[in-house]
C-alpha cells in the first residue's frame, strides 16, 4: 500500500488533512507501515490517529525522536478493509466519463501515478472522491483529481465518489484548503491557487487567510514569489525548486544583488536561503528567519518576529521509562524541568519552538523526590463528602472526611466529634 494512499485513508477516517502532519513510509523488510509525526500532534489528535491505526492491527512504538506508530501491511491488506473505510458516508459509483475537472487547479504536474495505480489495482480506491454536479449527468471533481487519473491507469472505467451540493466559493476553498496543507505542492504552486482565489472573489489578504486558517504574513509572503515571474522572468520550472524563505531573502536584497541572485537562478545555480542571507550580509553568518519583505513589495504584510534556529539540548536516554506530561506517552529521552515535568523529545521540541520552555527550565535530575520532601498542606475546600462513625473500642464518635487534597490526590482525615 502507498503511503500516499494511507494518509488518504486516515484523513477520510479524522475528517481533516493528515500529510502536514504525519509522514508514512513502509519499513526496509517490506512488511509494516510506518508512520511517523511531522510535529507535535497534541493528545487529542495523537489518540484519534492511535485509535485508527489500533483499528488495523498497528500499535505505538516510543523511541524517543524516533516514535511512531506501526501498522502491518498484510492487515491492511484484508478483503474488509474498503468496506470499512467506506463505512459513514454516502458513496456513489460514477463512470469516469462523467468526471470533469475545476478550470483550475494548483497541481502543475500530477508526478509519477504508477505507484498509486498499483495501490488502486490491488486495493481499490479507498477514499471516495469528492464531486458536485454540473448537470446534464456530469460531475466536477473538487477533491481526488490524482486518485480519478491513476484508477484510469489502472484500469477502472468507475469510482466510489461522494456527492456534495457546493457554489464555487465552498467548491475551491474546499480544494484549496486540502492543497495548501500538501507537502508535496511547491509553495509556486500554493501561490498559483491564492492569486486565482484572491482575484476569483475579490478577497483580500486577511480575508483569503482568516478562510484557509493562516494568517495574511503567511498569505503575501506566498505571493510575492509571483512577482519573481512577472517582474523578473523566472521559469515555472525554477521557481517551483525556490521555497517562500528563499524568495523573502531575494526580494530584501538591494536591486543589484537581487538581479545577480535571479541571474544565476535562470543558468541553474539555485542558491539556498543560507547561501542568499550570507550574500546580502556580505559575510558568512548563521541562517536565521527571512526578514518581513518591505511594504514596497506587498503593502498587505505586517512584521512578524523572528524565531529563534537554537535547539533544546539532546536528551540522554533513561533506565527506565517516564510518562510525557503534556502527551502522556512514555518515553526513555525524557526531559526534566524545575517546575517537575517531564517532557518527551517531541512535546520538548514543540514547547521549545513555541518559547514555552528554555535552557533555565531544565533540570538536570528529576525534582520528584524534592517534590515528595514538601510538606503537602490539604486544601480546606472542597470537603468531597464526610460520614461519622463510631470507635469500636472505645465508642468514640469519628468523622471521617473525604477531602482533595493539594498533590491532586483524594485523602482521608479521622476527627473527633465533640458534644
Amino acid at each position: 500500500m502507498s503511503s500516499e494512499v494511507f494518509l488518504d485513508v486516515l484523513s477520510k477516517r479524522l475528517g481533516r488533512v493528515i500529510s502536514d502532519v504525519l509522514s508514512v513510509e513502509i519499513d526496509f523488510k517490506g512488511e509494516n507501515l510506518v508512520v511517523k509525526p511531522r510535529q507535535y500532534l497534541g493528545s487529542d489528535l495523537f489518540n484519534d490517529v492511535l485509535a485508527v491505526v489500533r483499528e488495523f492491527g498497528g500499535t505505538y512504538v516510543s523511541q524517543g525522536k524516533d516514535s511512531h506508530f506501526l501498522v502491518p501491511l498484510s492487515n491492511l491488506r484484508s478483503s474488509k478493509t474498503a468496506a470499512r473505510i467506506m463505512s459513514g458516508g454516502a458513496v456513489v459509483w460514477i463512470s469516469t466519463n462523467q468526471l470533469l475537472s475545476m478550470p483550475f487547479s494548483a497541481r502543475l504536474e500530477d508526478g509519477n501515478l504508477n505507484e498509486l495505480a498499483a495501490s488502486i489495482r490491488e486495493l481499490g480506491v479507498l477514499q471516495p472522491i469528492t464531486v458536485r454536479p454540473k448537470g446534464e449527468g456530469h460531475y466536477e471533481i473538487v477533491m481526488g483529481q490524482r486518485r480519478v487519473k491513476a484508477a484510469v491507469l489502472a484500469g477502472l472505467d468507475k469510482v466510489p465518489c461522494i456527492i456534495r451540493e457546493m457554489d464555487d466559493e465552498e467548491a475551491y476553498l474546499t480544494q484549496l484548503t486540502e492543497n495548501i496543507q500538501r507537502h508535496d505542492l511547491s509553495d509556486y504552486e500554493k501561490a498559483r491557487m491564492l492569486k486565482y482565489l484572491k482575484e476569483r472573489f475579490g478577497w483580500t489578504h486577511e480575508e483569503l487567510g482568516k478562510k484557509i486558517g493562516k494568517d495574511k504574513t503567511w498569505v503575501s509572503h506566498h505571493l510575492s514569489i509571483l512577482k519573481l515571474e512577472t517582474e523578473y522572468k523566472l521559469s515555472r520550472d525554477n521557481l517551483e525548486k525556490l521555497t517562500e524563505k528563499q524568495v523573502r531573502y531575494i526580494l530584501s536584497a538591494p536591486e543589484e544583488k537581487r538581479k545577480e541572485i535571479i541571474e544565476r537562478i535562470k543558468e541553474g545555480e539555485i542558491p539556498s536561503a543560507r547561501e542568499i542571507e550570507a550574500e546580502i550580509k556580505g559575510v558568512e553568518s548563521e541562517a536565521h528567519e527571512p526578514p518581513v519583505i518591505s511594504e514596497e513589495i506587498s503593502p498587505e504584510i505586517s512584521e512578524v518576529p523572528l524565531q529563534s534556529e537554537t535547539v533544546p539540548p539532546e536528551p540522554k536516554r533513561s533506565e527506565e521509562p517516564y510518562p510525557c506530561s503534556d502527551c502522556k506517552v512514555n518515553t526513555f529521552f525524557p526531559t526534566f524541568l524545575k517546575d517537575g515535568r517531564v517532557l518527551c523529545p517531541t512535546c520538548l521540541q514543540y514547547a521549545w519552538k513555541k518559547g514555552l520552555v528554555g535552557k533555565d527550565d531544565i533540570a538536570e535530575e528529576p525534582v520528584k523526590e524534592q517534590e515528595e520532601k514538601k510538606e503537602v498542606k490539604p486544601k480546606e475546600e472542597p470537603l468531597l463528602s464526610g460520614y461519622q462513625i463510631e470507635c469500636p473500642e472505645c465508642g468514640q464518635n469519628l468523622l471521617l472526611e473525604h477531602r482533595e487534597w493539594s498533590d491532586g490526590k483524594v485523602k482521608h482525615v479521622i476527627k473527633e466529634v465533640h458534644g
